[in-house]
């Protein structure tokens, strides 16, 4: 009968050969220290360089955020004017509220009087407007009057300018999109153009 009792086994010669072979090439991780090392580490007096007195710890804060700057002109895009509402225009279903022609005017006298137009069609609430600036130089004008770049009253020079009057931040405001009108319209010599709705302030 059995005393409870485990008995430990002992290990055979082949054993022990065998587990000298397996563990022949392994390398400790790190040195055993021996306890004289152990002591002097755990004494501050005994290795005072080994324990150097740590210093303040940075505090990391988080950069200023910028405040937020109110939307400006320069914010407002033009939109492509939408194929559909031009088509709509041109046939006549969908009403023109108003209308501006910008002949015989000289450059600075057209830039002021479309500008104080548009911002009477915004004041009014008007949606659409037709803009008149002319198809320039005919072909057989061109023969007798020769194009200059630098002739301020040559013919054609609104229908150049016009739309790079409307891209400037002054006008942004109040145009939402701008296009050239349709044949019976004026075709390439008028624009449409959909006035922005004026915001509350």
């Amino acid at each position: 009968m059995s005393d409870g009792r485990k008995h430990r086994r002992h290990v055979t010669p082949e054993e022990a050969k065998l587990w000298r072979a397996a563990t022949k090439e392994i390398v400790p991780l790190a040195p055993v220290r021996s306890l004289k090392d152990v002591e002097a580490v755990a004494d501050p007096g005994a290795c005072p360089a080994a324990m150097p007195v740590p210093g303040p710890v940075p505090v990391l804060t988080a950069p200023p955020k910028a405040a937020p700057r109110a939307p400006g002109p320069s914010d407002t895009l033009l939109a492509n004017f939408e194929h559909r509402r031009a088509r709509r225009l041109s046939s006549g279903r969908l009403p023109i509220d108003a209308k501006l022609d910008l002949h015989g005017l000289r450059q600075d006298e057209a830039h002021g009087a479309l500008l104080a137009f548009l911002r009477r069609a915004q004041s009014e609430h008007l949606r659409h407007v037709k803009i008149v600036t002319g198809k320039g130089v005919a072909a057989d004008d061109a023969q007798v009057r020769p194009y200059s770049l630098f002739d301020e009253n040559r013919r054609g020079v609104l229908r150049e300018q016009v739309p790079r009057w409307l891209a400037e931040p002054a006008f942004r405001v109040l145009v939402v999109s701008f296009t050239v009108a349709g044949r019976g319209h004026g075709g390439s010599g008028a624009l449409y153009i959909q006035i922005r709705k004026r915001t509350n302030r």
